[in-house]
């Protein structure tokens, strides 16, 4: 059985490139949420150590997910699309709308919630970064949009 001529030009893609959006997508969504709700918010004396180093894991266990699931594309020799490079600049994004409404006084946000949010645009930086390093150095691709027989 041959698979049609239209088929082997659109490669398929897989769920780790969906995941990496999903990812980004929800964290600044989430960081969002939480900068513009509950930016106040303080972790009490007794456990405030607790919730930095909570924040530490979760920033590991993203960038962990996000290089997996760019590995696994690039690996593939599947491109990683335009989509997943600008989704993972969003949280970023999202950090800098929230820290200047911060330094213009529109929101308060707590010590706790400073680190985050500073912790959430390194991260995103990063990601983004790695996201390109992986597209341009592993794929040897540049930005595509719309495919080799578009």
């Amino acid at each position: 059985m041959t698979m049609p001529a239209h088929a082997a030009a659109h490669p398929v893609r897989r769920l780790e490139a969906f995941a990496s959006i999903g990812l980004a997508v929800l964290l600044a969504v989430a960081g969002g949420i939480f900068f513009f709700r509950w930016g106040y918010w303080e972790p009490g004396e007794g456990n405030s150590k607790i919730w930095y180093y909570l924040l530490a894991w979760i920033v590991l266990g993203y960038l962990a997910a996000q290089l997996i699931a760019l590995l696994s594309t690039a690996i593939d020799s599947r491109s990683i699309g335009f989509g997943d490079t600008i989704c993972s600049i969003m949280p970023a994004i999202v950090g800098a709308i929230v820290g200047v409404e911060a330094v213009q006084g529109i929101i308060k946000l707590s010590t706790f919630s400073q680190n985050a949010l500073l912790l959430m645009i390194c991260t995103s930086a990063l990601e983004s970064l790695i996201t390109l390093w992986v597209r341009f150095t592993v794929n040897r691709k540049t930005i595509d949009f719309g495919g080799a027989g578009n």
